[in-house]
């Protein structure tokens, strides 16, 4: 079963609410903004005439991506504050129908960048419009997105079903399907676009039931972790907000070094928090890369005992699979304990080691742990490897959208599996 839906723009002038309700309408999205600054001038008439009448309402945004920086941001600020919706409407909306010009990697980013802005400022993650071959070819037909709680509006008019991108949703199927762009229907004078909406009850779609609260167990220890993306941080401030500890970016493949991480560190240490430091792998067929870009992390990390384990930021394969990739990944871990003296914590996500790493519980049975990245309000994350094992995590990245004093924009927020660091210390590791 599904109920009928409408969306609309300042397109379809002034439609008979009452008759579209009459006639099987039971939801109202509506075109809100465009841009960083255009606002529908027809959005604020559609709002109240639809919830007068009962009807559920949103808005949506129709995306114009740019290479500006702070662009996505700025459009999402746009939105928030045009829209001005409330806890009984239902969750907002992405038109995502346009690249701007930017290629997938970066369109990606845009998005996150969207998404994050709206989800800090309204507490909730948009469903995500777009047609099947528009995330195929322009989106890389990604299962982020999926993975990480938004839901598609898929567009597919003429037929039965819809085809549903990315793996269909990665096996969750539609929330919204817009099947048709052009039938009439009472109360419109004009062709208006039809959606169903994949259930017989709209309160799971209202925004007071999809606000991410996320209440931290008394059992762990809030901290962060930073690149040069975050910037010039204020420290003193973090500190003061109640963090206890932070990971670093250091390296990259076996070139690039964070412009940030020598700052970050000293200003850190200085104030007596907990640091620890990462290198983001970018594994490769050469021979020797693994303990090259091992190599590359200690040299410029300069960690000591005082420090935080060492961490492999392992979401690239590089192109190689699932044996190769356990082979590389052994090696830098190898090569770390060989300079450092410990076995260094593994970040990753359970999509990521499931399908690149064959959800190997080898790691997790030879002593290395695991910081997962999950991003949800539930209370504890989904892990891989049999629950690492049966060994649980140790970190936990818990959002990448959270609100910290004293870092500008949306911060990577953690945490640690107990109340006092000093097991997760170097010294106390060798």
């Amino acid at each position: 079963m599904a109920m009928l839906g409408v969306d609309v723009s300042h397109w379809n002038g002034s439609p008979d609410w009452a008759a579209a309700q009459a006639a099987g309408v039971r939801f109202v999205i509506a075109k809100a903004t465009e841009g960083t600054s255009w606002v529908d001038p027809k959005y604020a008439s559609f709002k109240r005439a639809a919830e007068s009448l009962g009807l559920a309402f949103t808005g949506y945004h129709y995306a114009t991506p740019s290479s500006v920086r702070g662009d996505a941001v700025a459009q999402a600020d746009n939105f928030v504050r045009a829209s001005a919706l409330g806890d009984s409407n239902l969750v907002p909306a992405l038109d995502l129908e346009e690249t701007g010009g930017l290629g997938t990697a970066q369109l990606t980013n845009w998005v996150k960048d969207y998404l994050a802005e709206v989800l800090a400022k309204t507490g909730v993650k948009p469903l995500i419009y777009t047609s099947p071959a528009f995330w195929n070819l322009k989106m890389g037909n990604s299962t982020w997105f999926a993975d990480n709680g938004y839901r598609i509006w898929v567009a597919h008019w003429g037929v039965d079903a819809p085809r549903v991108p990315a793996q269909s949703w990665n096996g969750l199927g539609w929330t919204l399907w817009q099947f048709a762009d052009d039938p009439a229907l009472p109360g419109f004078s004009g062709k208006v676009d039809h959606d169903w909406y994949a259930g017989t009850s709209l309160k799971s779609m209202r925004i007071a039931n999809n606000k991410a609260v996320s209440t931290p167990p008394a059992t762990t220890l809030p901290g962060v972790d930073v690149s040069h993306n975050n910037g010039t941080v204020d420290w003193s401030q973090v500190r003061a907000s109640g963090t206890k500890f932070v990971y670093a970016k250091v390296t990259q493949g076996t070139t690039f070094l964070d412009s940030q991480y020598a700052t970050n560190k000293q200003q850190v240490e200085a104030l007596g928090m907990a640091l620890g430091a990462y290198h983001f792998a970018s594994p490769d067929k050469t021979a020797g890369d693994a303990v090259a870009e091992a190599d590359w992390f200690v040299t410029n990390a300069q960690l000591t005992g005082k420090n935080l384990l060492p961490v492999l930021d392992l979401e690239d394969n590089g192109g190689l699979g699932i044996k190769k990739l356990k082979q590389w990944t052994k090696a830098w871990l190898a090569e770390v304990q060989v300079k450092l003296g410990v076995k260094a914590v593994i970040y990753t996500n359970t999509g990521f080691w499931k399908a690149s790493m064959g959800n190997t519980t080898w790691f997790a049975a030879n002593g290395y742990k695991l910081w997962i990245a999950h991003w949800t309000a539930n209370p504890q994350p989904t892990l891989p490897a049999s629950n690492w094992g049966g060994k649980s995590w140790t970190l936990w990245q818990y959002t990448d959208s959270g609100t910290v004093d004293g870092i500008t924009g949306s911060a990577d927020q953690d945490r640690y599996n107990g109340t006092v660091l000093a097991p997760l210390k170097i010294k106390n590791n060798r």
